[in-house]
């Protein structure tokens, strides 16, 4: 059996990130003025990560005995096709699985969480769609497999059970995450999934669900693996919320420290679940640049979108800890939240400057398919052109804000905030860390 998973390219973007942004993929449009399209090259340039799913998927079907291809041509002989969809990329990734399915003799079909919200925009384009995590369905699949439909597919549990993805099939010396990371080769490893908060504009919860965890020596298994058989010298962590267990974050830190790999390495995580003695066990394992949500400054904005609230000067403390051991960290700002006004997105802009952060991300508020955000705007979103879900265009009416002068907050918050000698400066000082 021929397996391809097929990466669509955007006419519009060029090559999606569709392992960020949830799996709802990213294609840096972040603005029209200069500061902002300044960014979102560099963005482009700078981040290329794979489809952390495709991985999981070629190495399960290649130990069911399948010819697996990793590839961009459509035109690709194959039995089965697989398309990770994306908001942005969804009217092309249609486009082409229609092409492929009129030229007979090929499977094609869609997984992701937006075909997981919304199958009905995509089963007609292909045979099939798995709504939920693709790989339980994958691993519970026949060895000669015909799939068709809809196929319901829950939660993997045992995150053990997924294989080691072979990186070999994919382009992987073309893998970068800069400028947090400057080593290379690198690859995504994931060591948990899903998500024990609840924040309304975040789709991770719905579609991953609770809080699952691989064992850590499953973990420390395939770091000594991505060394030996790939000779990297980094990797991202792709958890969203990598923390949220600190003994067992501490003793993963460790085996690192123990295993003596010299890795370099990033993750994501929150900031209330980080303090400075565990900072510094995971700066020793080799972490070198971490990715948190600061949302907003106001309170009565986090807590319309069931965000809890940290202090300022918490926060602040911790990011100065990463600055003392040579941490870039990365903060993401969500602007246009329900709640949010003229004035409170000028003051998240201001304290951002405060935080003074190696990369600032200002996103506008995106009502994902199958976030709480969604059903809570749905009657108020302004088109059903999922291309325009781009995280940097406002698409729902708020309450107090016209879109324009949104989109008008989100371009000057990018000026003020790169645009700045202190930034500039410390950008330059960050960047000879190693």
């Amino acid at each position: 059996m021929k397996i391809v998973f097929l990466d669509v390219q955007s006419q519009r973007y060029g090559r999606i990130n569709k392992d960020v942004m949830s799996g709802f993929g990213a294609g840096y449009g972040m603005g029209r003025s200069l500061v902002p399209r300044l960014v979102s090259q560099a963005k482009r340039r700078s981040v290329l990560l794979p489809e952390l799913s495709f991985g999981y998927l070629a190495s399960i079907f290649q130990d069911k005995g399948a010819h697996v291809t990793v590839t961009a041509d459509p035109d690709a002989e194959a039995d089965i096709m697989f398309i990770h969809s994306s908001l942005v990329g969804s009217d092309q990734e249609r486009e082409v699985a229609s092409r492929v399915k009129r030229r007979g003799g090929t499977r094609v079909g869609f997984i992701g969480p937006l075909v997981t919200a919304t199958p009905e925009r995509f089963i007609e384009s292909g045979h099939f769609v798995i709504r939920g995590e693709p790989e339980k369905a994958c691993l519970e699949a026949p060895q000669q497999w015909s799939p068709g439909g809809i196929i319901e597919s829950g939660p993997l549990d045992d995150l053990d059970k997924l294989p080691f993805p072979d990186w070999t099939l994919f382009d992987f010396a073309r893998f970068r995450y800069s400028p947090n990371l400057t080593v290379r080769p690198i690859v995504p490893v994931l060591s948990s999934r899903g998500c024990n908060f609840a924040c309304t504009y975040c789709p991770y919860k719905w579609y991953y669900g609770k809080w699952r965890a691989r064992s850590t020596e499953n973990v420390l298994d395939e770091l000594k693996h991505i060394v030996e058989r790939f000779r990297v010298r980094g990797f991202v962590f792709r958890d969203p919320l990598f923390t949220f267990d600190r003994q067992r974050t501490l003793d993963l830190a460790q085996g690192m420290i123990g295993l003596n790999l010299n890795l370099r390495w990033a993750c994501e995580t929150r900031l209330e679940t980080l303090d400075e003695e565990l900072l510094e066990v995971l700066h020793r394992a080799g972490l070198r640049a971490i990715n948190v949500g600061v949302e907003s400054s106001s309170p009565q904005t986090l807590k319309s979108a069931a965000r809890t609230h940290m202090p300022f000067e918490r926060q602040y403390e911790l990011i100065r800890c990463c600055d003392r051991l040579h941490i870039r960290v990365a903060a993401f700002y969500v602007l246009g939240l329900p709640g949010d006004t003229r004035e409170s997105i000028l003051e998240t802009v201001e304290y951002a400057k405060r935080l003074d952060t190696q990369v600032a991300e200002f996103y506008v508020a995106t009502p994902f398919p199958g976030s709480p955000l969604y059903e809570q705007v749905k009657d108020r979103l302004l088109t059903d052109d999922l291309t325009r879900y781009d995280a940097f265009t406002p698409v729902f009416e708020h309450e107090h804000l016209p879109c324009e002068e949104i989109a008008r907050l989100r371009e000057m918050a990018f000026t003020r905030y790169y645009f700045r000698p202190r930034y500039l400066f410390n950008y330059f000082r960050r960047s000879m860390w190693r």
